[in-house]
């Protein structure tokens, strides 16, 4: 028989913003940085949130096309578009594109680490390393095959660049120092990462886990978790449940807290800790901030 998981407590999360985004078309991701929020839209464009005054302060178009994905760091906003493979830098201090790198096919994931930029090259197989002093490629390394469903989102973690590479089966992990991947770990399918304080965790659209050691690059379990974690941060799990919020067991991911978010009417597309806060990119436009107290 299947364990019996308690009942999740109830909670009522505090909203402490809500920025509507009127005006501008789906929101799909963000970042943080510069003491802003940085929304990157479906027509491609990127806008700045200031969070002080909850205002739109400024919007950039960067190109065509919905996918692609944005960092902030190496005092830039990095923002890559798939369609026009290309990583556009803008500058935070003019709110301009100041440089647009041409990378390889249909670049998806981006990342950065000290004195680098990461890209993930969907369909190309690959991921490059920018110099952000130059804005030229300076590593260009193969982690898949080349055609779809190629290495995806990057992030970095235990001192190295992690990818999922869905058509090959694998993570990946790239070594900085070296420019060279570090391991390739079979993981029989997946689709994204999840990355927490102890473990990194593949999951794929079937709603299975494979729990991977990172000193070992060993996968310990592979699992159907109760819930599919969004994201880690102030030391737990947490994913959405329609306008809900659940916090997760770190074993079981089984929710463990559902925290209401009052007035809230639409899905999220995007959820990420900054300042202490939870923040919420809408399905219905708007960017709200939450925080928990119980």
């Amino acid at each position: 028989m299947p364990t019996e998981r308690p009942t999740p407590t109830e909670r009522a999360a505090t909203i402490v913003a809500s920025i509507a985004l009127e005006g501008h078309p789906t929101a799909l991701q963000m970042a943080f940085g510069n003491g802003d929020a940085w929304i990157r839209f479906a027509d491609g464009s990127v806008a700045r949130v200031n969070l002080e005054t909850k205002a739109i302060v400024a919007t950039i178009p960067v190109g065509s096309g919905e996918f692609g994905s944005l960092v902030v760091g190496q005092d830039a906003v990095w923002v890559t578009t798939f369609d026009e493979n290309k990583v556009s830098r803008i500058d935070p201090a003019t709110n301009t594109v100041v440089a647009e790198i041409a990378v390889g096919a249909n670049p998806e994931g981006i990342t950065v680490t000290p004195g680098a930029v990461w890209v993930s090259n969907h369909r190309g197989g690959s991921i490059w390393r920018i110099d952000p002093a130059t804005n030229a490629v300076v590593a260009k390394i193969e982690v898949g095959a080349v055609g779809p469903s190629g290495p995806k989102f990057l992030q970095y973690a235990f001192g190295d660049v992690w990818t999922s590479v869905p058509n090959s089966s694998v993570v990946v992990r790239v070594d900085p120092g070296t420019n060279a991947v570090a391991a390739t770990i079979d993981v029989v399918i997946v689709e994204d990462l999840v990355i927490g304080d102890d473990f990194a965790y593949a999951t794929d659209a079937f709603t299975k886990i494979s729990q991977i050691d990172p000193a070992s690059n060993e996968v310990l379990r592979r699992f159907y978790p109760d819930v599919m974690p969004w994201l880690f941060g102030d030391g737990a799990f947490w994913a959405p449940d329609g306008s809900d919020v659940l916090r997760l067991d770190e074993s079981s991911f089984a929710p463990t807290e559902v925290w209401h978010v009052a007035g809230a009417q639409g899905e999220y597309a995007a959820m990420a800790f900054h300042g202490g806060t939870l923040w919420l990119l809408t399905d219905d436009g708007f960017l709200v901030g939450v925080q928990f107290t119980a």
